[in-house]
């Protein structure tokens, strides 16, 4: 297990990261959290309400605490699937799964996630299924009139 000073210096970085991109920047941060977010009625502006959890980890708690301080929204709880599409690492008996990677969507663009889901079929050698994610992004263009 991570110790509390690597997870400390972790979220540090990743504050220092997120304030040097610019807010108009899409900015999405995947990865293994290890937290479990559940279905509270505080979060789920946040989180929204498709959680396999009904209750939130100390992890879960950072990682809620993080999105609505830095302005993005946990895509990873919002789409609503069928459990086995939730789960994204198992345990070393391969019965016992649980979503602990999850998707952040600084909350301007959060519409451009459309979808994500587990992938189960693809055999990547790790207790972690891979994890899909849609996103689209309508671009405007400028019209430049000629002086």
């Amino acid at each position: 297990m991570w110790s509390r000073n690597i997870k400390n210096r972790c979220s540090i970085y990743i504050y220092i990261y997120i304030y040097d991109i610019s807010s108009l920047r899409v900015k999405i941060i995947l990865g293994d959290f290890n937290a479990k977010v559940g279905k509270e009625d505080i979060y789920k502006p946040t989180t929204g309400n498709e959680s396999l959890h009904n209750e939130t980890n100390n992890n879960g708690i950072k990682l809620i605490q993080f999105a609505i301080s830095k302005s993005f929204n946990v895509r990873s709880t919002i789409f609503p699937h069928k459990d086995i599409y939730k789960e994204t690492w198992y345990s070393a008996d391969g019965r016992t799964g649980n979503p602990i990677n999850h998707v952040l969507i600084s909350n301007l663009y959060r519409s451009g996630i459309t979808n994500n889901r587990a992938l189960r079929g693809p055999d990547i050698g790790s207790d972690h299924n891979l994890l899909k994610i849609n996103f689209e992004v309508k671009l405007r263009v400028k019209n430049w009139k000629e002086i």
